[in-house]
């Protein structure tokens, strides 16, 4: 899975990303592919207005998590108050959004307070579940957090956001994505 601009078909089943079989992979000029457009130094992945993130994240996992994931941000100084309830609320969300293009300042920047997110919410309450699907609850927090920072990042950096919206490419025979976790 991968980022690029669009190219290839719709999936069947996940309306953010395309996919393009391995074949026809081969046709396509990758470096046309994954630049930003001319003048954006961007290229993330479509972005959905779906639900509040609480709401989204509390339909799939325990809402402790979310809740107790917020409060360490505030505690550690990655989050004001004001931030804290505009994550909550917020309802854009990049799926995959370390999929992309980014000024490499901006992605390590990203990359760190994400870094120091998961070791406050390990270290403070985390609780590990034996259900396998709530295994992925911190990607699913860090998820979300990457893709509020991303887009926050854009907005406060002047970023014609829709100008720079690529598609996420998987390469598959198949136009329907078995997604998820698979007991083999």
């Amino acid at each position: 899975m991968f980022l690029t601009n669009p190219s290839g078909f719709i999936s069947s089943n996940l309306g953010w990303a395309n996919v393009i079989s391995p074949s026809n992979i081969q046709t396509v000029d990758i470096d046309s592919l994954v630049k930003p457009n001319p003048g954006q130094n961007f290229l993330i992945g479509s972005f959905v207005d779906a639900m509040s993130y609480l709401d989204n994240y509390s339909k799939c996992h325990y809402t402790r998590d979310i809740l107790r994931f917020t409060s360490n941000m505030i505690d550690g100084e990655i989050l004001t108050n004001d931030d804290a309830l505009d994550f909550l609320k917020y309802k854009w969300l990049v799926p995959s959004p370390s999929c992309g293009t980014f000024p490499i300042c901006e992605f390590i920047n990203l990359i760190n307070i994400l870094k120091k997110s998961a070791r406050l919410f390990w270290i403070n309450g985390f609780l590990m579940y034996n259900d396998p699907y709530q295994c992925r609850t911190i990607s699913f927090l860090l998820e979300r957090l990457n893709s509020f920072l991303l887009l926050k990042t854009m907005l406060n950096n002047g970023v014609n956001i829709e100008n720079c919206i690529g598609r996420t490419i998987i390469l598959s025979d198949s136009e329907k994505i078995n997604v998820g976790y698979v007991d083999e």
